[in-house]
Order: C-alpha cells, then structure tokens, then sequence
C-alpha cells in the first residue's frame, strides 16, 4: 500500500495552505491584540 504520487503532493499542499493560513491568522490575532499606530482607526473602520 503505497500512497500515490498525486495524494501525496496534494497532501503537502494542502500543509503549506493550511501552514500560511495559521500564520495568517496568528499574525491577524498579533496585530489585533497589539495594533500598531495608526492601525486601531482602520481596524475600527472594518478594514479587518
């Protein structure tokens, strides 16, 4: 039972997408728990 060629690509990148969007979300999270200056008027404005 060795796993295709094609599931196995598919896996990985399907890793590296679910990777960046943590990272996206942790850094969303950073941001919005320590807004920088001049940030907090867009984030209240919706630009989130």
């Amino acid at each position: 039972m060795s796993p295709r060629p094609d599931t196995r690509s598919m896996r990985a990148s399907g890793r590296r997408v679910i990777g960046s969007a943590l990272r996206a979300r942790q850094a969303a999270a950073a941001s919005a728990a320590h807004p920088p200056r001049g940030e907090s008027d867009a984030s209240a404005n919706g630009l989130t």
